[in-house]
């Protein structure tokens, strides 16, 4: 048990090193530039399914969400009306 948390520690202060750079260099972009693309590719099927399953329902949320908003609007309008 010594032994692993003697390890532990020491892969700990190893790491506690150089500082990374913050920025990446041209290559380094260029390669998370593909493998982004390679990684949508892969599962934009996936992503428009999801979408596309739950299309109907959002369009129901945002609808109803917008004429709350407008019936409150015309309310408040109504309100402001009767209190003149």
């Amino acid at each position: 048990m010594r032994v692993i948390l003697l390890s532990l520690f020491l892969i700990t202060l190893s790491a506690c090193g150089e500082e990374t750079p913050l920025t990446l260099s041209w290559e380094e972009k260029s390669l998370v530039d593909s493998l982004y693309k390679e990684e949508i590719a892969r599962i934009r099927p996936e992503l428009d399914s999801l979408c596309d399953s739950r299309f109907d329902s959002l369009i129901t949320f945002y609808t109803d969400s917008l004429w709350t908003d407008r019936i409150q609007e015309i309310n408040r309008q109504l309100e402001r009306i009767k209190l003149q």
